[in-house]
């Protein structure tokens, strides 16, 4: 009989410790008591940490002067509505949700010329002390002030919350420039440094409000294989060139 009531309730234990294992069953009972916030309290700060990863220079347009790009954001963050114990929960660490159904930080490009497409939206990662990693990937448009007499010319693209303030969201960047180790060449501009410069700004539409962005500068060089074919298209002028060429026309005129 006590053999039996044991078998019993080992058995009840194992079913009952296990009856929430699945990511399904996890995620369900934690979406419950979701807010729209990741914060026990609502003056609490959420720490979102973002890395850039540039994929590939579309283009850079100097007649319109607008840098296009593809990019992967890199951004983490810690919510506390999505934690669980896993010795509770089948041994289950993490899990992939569709970004849809939790929080996200609404990170855009605030330099922006045209919409940013997003071109991928994939699950988040979440793991069972709450940290979420989301990496979507976007095309972007960003304006870019062009010296027209140069072959180096630098871009910004500059990043930060449309909505929370400093308070409420706090960016911080991992790496101190763009991951380029994913980066096809582009056939005409050639990549030859990035750097990322954290800001806090207070702006007219909100005083006493202070908003954070991260601005990546990004310096690029026309190919010498392409500078012939942009210079007559764009109006770049090499100088150089057009000095020696005129002096040796008038010598010839003169001899």
């Amino acid at each position: 009989m006590w053999k039996l009531i044991v078998t019993f309730l080992v058995v009840a234990a194992f079913f009952h410790g296990n009856s929430g294992a699945s990511e399904d069953h996890i995620l369900r009972d934690l979406l419950q008591t979701y807010r729209t916030r990741p914060v026990k309290n609502n003056s609490d700060t959420v720490q979102v940490t973002v890395d850039v990863v540039l994929l590939h220079v579309n283009s850079l347009d100097v007649n319109s002067q607008v840098l296009s790009v593809n990019a992967y954001h890199r951004m983490s963050w810690r919510d506390r509505d999505l934690v669980w114990d896993p010795q509770f929960r089948g041994g289950v660490r993490r899990m992939h949700v569709m970004s849809s159904l939790i929080w996200l930080p609404d990170i855009v490009l605030l330099n922006l010329r045209g919409a940013s497409k997003l071109l991928l939206d994939p699950r988040a990662v979440v793991s069972h002390d709450g940290t979420v990693v989301w990496i979507p990937v976007y095309q972007h448009s960003a304006h870019c002030n062009m010296d027209l007499g140069r072959y180096t010319q630098e871009c910004n693209l500059k990043f930060g919350s449309w909505s929370y303030n400093q308070k409420e969201i706090n960016l911080a960047y991992g790496a101190q420039k763009m991951d380029l180790s994913n980066l096809e060449p582009n056939r005409d501009w050639a990549v030859q440094y990035t750097a990322v410069k954290r800001n806090a700004i207070s702006y007219s539409c909100c005083p006493g409000e202070i908003f954070v962005d991260l601005t990546y500068s990004l310096t690029l060089r026309i190919k010498k294989n392409t500078s012939s074919a942009l210079t007559a298209s764009s109006g770049f002028t090499d100088r150089p060139f057009v000095v020696i060429f005129v002096v040796s026309l008038i010598v010839g005129i003169m001899v």
